[in-house]
């Protein structure tokens, strides 16, 4: 195999590792970005849809909260309880702070839903007012989330990391635990210190560009491959293989041998 056609084949090589990455990572954000799609579809349905009363959606407290419920706006008459639990590590448009957890008892009596009443700011844990329990019956319109994920670490005394129910309100009984409330209104209205939180993000995000990019790159490593072959042959052409000249002995050697075959 010659010097030329070694090179090709390593560039060839190298061209075919480059493009098939390419193309397998430009799918690879191709499918996050259909992920992330069918994701903001599914809220966007939910969240814009009429409210019913929670109890229409949940019937078993028990129970995981169907995909499609997610963001499904509600309505809920009761009472917010004890205790009040800040969730750390949650802040909101840059701003640190806590989101304020707080169990909402049906006015019926018979079951309990964790409710994500809003942002406080933190101007020092010390410092912060928190809300009282209501003394009378509170209107409550909310959206609907699934529980999250318990976690394992250890917060300080009133504090948590993640809306799961069953770990924030272990002795609440007839507690909804596969799914909790974010609240968008209250009547009568949350203490001042409350911001509501702000609607689901809904940002498709880059996956669709950094896709195309990757695909880019993919044609490019086939292009770039051609124009070097395209190059060499080029060079090739005008920088023709010299024969070698023969040394001074070469030269003696073969006149010898060329003058004894002609006595033979």
């Amino acid at each position: 195999m010659t010097p030329t056609v070694q090179r090709r084949v390593i560039g060839a090589i190298v061209a075919i590792v480059v493009v098939v990455t390419c193309v397998l990572l430009g799918r690879w954000q191709w499918h996050r970005h259909e992920d992330r799609s069918a994701r903001v579809d599914q809220v966007l349905a939910a969240y814009e849809q009429d409210p019913v009363a929670l109890t229409e959606l949940i019937s078993d407290p028990a129970a995981p909260l169907a995909p499609a419920l997610e963001w499904r706006p509600v309505e809920v008459t009761g009472k917010f309880g004890a205790p009040i639990i800040k969730i750390r590590n949650r802040p909101v448009d840059g701003q640190p702070g806590f989101h304020i957890a707080q169990p909402f008892y049906f006015d019926s009596g018979t079951q309990a839903v964790l409710v994500n009443r809003g942002f406080i700011t933190a101007r020092g844990e010390l410092e912060i007012d928190f809300p009282a329990a209501s003394t009378g019956n509170v209107q409550l319109a909310a959206h609907l989330r699934p529980a999250e994920s318990a976690d394992t670490r250890d917060a300080p005394s009133g504090q948590g990391f993640t809306f799961n129910p069953q770990q924030l309100l272990p002795d609440i009984p007839n507690l909804v635990t596969g799914a909790y409330l974010v609240a968008s209104s209250e009547q009568p209205p949350a203490p001042g210190e409350i911001t509501p939180l702000p609607p689901p993000d809904t940002d498709l995000g880059s996956h669709f560009s950094y896709a195309l990019q990757w695909w880019f790159f993919a044609g490019g490593a086939v292009v770039a491959f051609f124009l070097l072959m395209r190059r060499e042959d080029q060079h090739e052409g005008t920088h023709p293989v010299r024969k070698k000249t023969p040394s001074r002995a070469e030269a003696e050697e073969d006149a010898l041998i060329a003058a004894w075959e002609e006595q033979q």
